[in-house]
């Protein structure tokens, strides 16, 4: 990740050196106003975790065997949001630099409330325990994004007057980061059975409420490459549309906590839960944006702007803390599940030119 951040510096460093040298620069400070549509992995994406904690986590490692649980998935939920961005493109006819400093996010308690019901079992040798039912409430919800991104663009035939005199290729570097945070209510039924296979020697049913919190945070960083075209009509409108594809590296860390309230007959017992998840994987991004400027006067344009950013992170690597009274941790084997993420977003950018 320092890597990239050190990549990102210098590129900034030398698009703003280049583009000094440009005789007519057509430069500008633009504050993007947008309504964001979101898909963030960092929600959708919860139940991959819990399949994959299950699977491989140290509770159910040896000689005990854990079934795979069959999780209801969100699917594509999505979350409306507003979106805020600062922009600073410098450059001119043949040579461009662009940094954009993003956020968007729900507000605390303004993310829709969703249900994750499961049924699993595990099997420690003489004992079965089947838990179903199971419902998870967020409430309190919070949705963060944050990127920080850089493009050059580079018309390499502006001087030509070819039909591709309008097309350049574009060079991009983005570090994002998405943040899921809620308190959560739970409840639902357990069901231990134990004896040897084929005879049963004693059966319970127990109701298990809690509360507790789900935590997930995923930071990525892609190079990103395409081409870009930007063409300006009638002295007051400039078109642009551009798409890219790109390819990184991601973090991923989630915490999921609960205080259980256990109740075997007349009597309740409290039981505190913990399991972190993190990992390491790799990325892979697509891009794609219009753009439609108008020009007030020589100081000041205005621009609609459509954008679409998907992102596919793929853990590689990792590890699980899992636990209650006793917290082991032990390295993740697989399988790894890809993580989809998508953000579209629709606004107004407004431009101070310079």
């Amino acid at each position: 990740m320092k890597r990239i951040q050190l990549v990102l510096a210098v590129l900034i460093f030398g698009s703003l050196t280049a583009t000094q040298a440009e005789e007519s620069p057509n430069s500008w400070f633009g504050l993007r106003i947008s309504q964001a549509s979101w898909e963030p992995a960092a929600f959708n994406e919860l139940d991959k975790l819990r399949q994959t904690g299950l699977q491989n986590s140290s509770l159910f490692s040896g000689s005990l065997l854990a079934v795979p649980a069959d999780y209801f998935d969100y699917g594509q939920a999505r979350q409306s949001m507003p979106m805020v961005e600062l922009i600073i493109s410098i450059g001119g006819a043949n040579n461009r630099g662009n940094i954009n400093l993003g956020y968007a996010g729900t507000g605390s308690a303004k993310l829709d409330a969703k249900g994750l019901s499961y049924l699993y079992s595990q099997t420690f040798n003489i004992i079965s325990q089947t838990n179903s039912n199971q419902f998870s409430i967020f409430q309190k919800s919070e949705l963060k994004h944050f990127e920080l991104g850089y493009d050059h663009e580079l018309y390499l035939f502006r001087d030509q007057s070819s039909v591709l005199k309008d097309v350049g290729f574009i060079l991009g570097l983005q570090l994002a980061r998405d943040e899921f945070f809620a308190d959560q209510y739970n409840t639902g039924f357990t069901q231990v059975d134990s004896g040897t296979s084929g005879s049963i020697t004693s059966s319970s049913i127990s109701q298990i409420n809690s509360t507790g919190s789900t935590e997930h945070n995923i930071t990525t960083a892609d190079l990103h490459f395409g081409l870009i075209y930007r063409k300006q009509f009638a002295e007051k409108l400039e078109f642009e549309a551009g798409a890219s594809f790109g390819a990184g590296k991601g973090q991923s860390t989630a915490i999921i906590s609960s205080l259980s309230l256990l109740t075997l007959g007349s009597s309740t017992f409290p039981l505190e839960t913990s399991s972190e998840y993190t990992s390491d994987g790799d990325l892979r991004t697509s891009r794609f944006h219009l753009g439609l400027g108008y020009l007030i006067n020589e100081s000041v344009s205005i621009k609609l702007h459509y954008g679409t950013e998907n992102r596919y992170y793929t853990p590689t690597s990792g590890s699980i803390k899992a636990g209650g009274l006793v917290t082991i941790e032990n390295p993740v084997s697989g399988p790894f599940y890809t993580q989809k993420d998508k953000l579209s977003t629709i606004g107004l950018e407004f431009q101070a030119r310079f």
